[in-house]
């Protein structure tokens, strides 16, 4: 077992939140059309200060070099785009995670501003609950984040799905195991249903291959975001550059940014387990 944690850089511009992202992107899609000429990567990247400009060519170039785990799509996960997209995005999330939190709005926004066709996301889980995965410490909250992932994956093929993930990130504060179930129905016969998916060996095994997926990427925390095989960022702006990349870190564009510098992870004991 190894302790999870969330890897913490300097809140500089790129590292925004949901909504400085708009405020990044805004100005830039206004001055060119980021999202259909050839030259917009380069015009995005040269929003960035400088220090900005480095943080991006360090994550850019970690990204390069991670580990490629060459894993078909798989389309019965796929919520946005299919498996003929360019850049393919794997998303692990725990629904208790406040960093998941804002990635899943920032890609919710991120769907609304990048170029038709160009990118899918696959949502997979890694509930931080020893209940439910081995790798993980006991929960504060017991049950929660594991009841939460099978849900989400009982409903992977309902048109319900994002709205319900949404929704239960929203209220993952105070986030319960019959606040989960209030979230996804009232409806008794349904209820029944989903609770026969949520109890099945097939949902289990689903969630194990998670899990292990996670793993063979040396998940550190939650979220874990993959990009086209490799280990990427969860910031939103460096996942808006690699989609305009169409997932290439070797993209042109980025010989613009500066050398990139060794990233220097904080020790295990400095971070929090999402």
């Amino acid at each position: 077992m190894h302790p999870l944690s969330f890897i913490m850089f300097k809140p500089t511009l790129l590292f925004a939140s949901l909504v400085s992202l708009s405020l990044i992107l805004s100005p830039v899609l206004a001055a060119d059309d980021t999202t259909k000429t050839p030259s917009g990567l380069t015009t995005f990247l040269s929003k960035f200060a400088p220090e900005d400009q480095q943080a991006m060519s360090n994550l850019i170039d970690e990204h390069r070099k991670a580990k490629l785990i060459d894993q078909p799509a798989s389309p019965e996960r796929i919520t946005f785009g299919s498996e003929k997209m360019p850049v393919q995005l794997v998303e692990w999330i725990d629904i208790q995670c406040p960093h998941c939190k804002n990635l899943s709005f920032a890609l919710e926004e991120l769907r609304e501003v990048t170029p038709p066709d160009s990118w899918a996301i696959e949502s997979r889980h890694f509930p931080l609950d020893k209940e439910c995965n081995p790798h993980a410490f006991p929960s504060k909250k017991p049950g929660v984040s594991c009841l939460a992932a099978k849900i989400l994956i009982c409903l992977s093929d309902q048109p319900t799905l994002d709205d319900v993930k949404l929704e239960l990130l929203r209220q993952q504060s105070f986030l319960s195991i019959e606040g989960i179930w209030n979230t996804v129905t009232t409806d008794a016969n349904e209820r029944k249903t989903i609770e026969t998916c949520v109890n099945s060996s097939e949902t289990a095994k689903r969630l194990k291959e998670d899990i292990d997926y996670a793993e063979a990427h040396n998940i550190r925390g939650t979220p874990l975001v993959v990009i086209n095989g490799r280990k990427a960022s969860s910031m939103p702006p460096v996942i808006y550059a690699l989609i305009l990349a169409k997932g290439d870190s070797n993209a042109p564009a980025f010989a613009t940014l500066p050398a990139p510098k060794e990233i220097k992870q904080k020790h295990k004991d400095d971070g929090h387990d999402h």
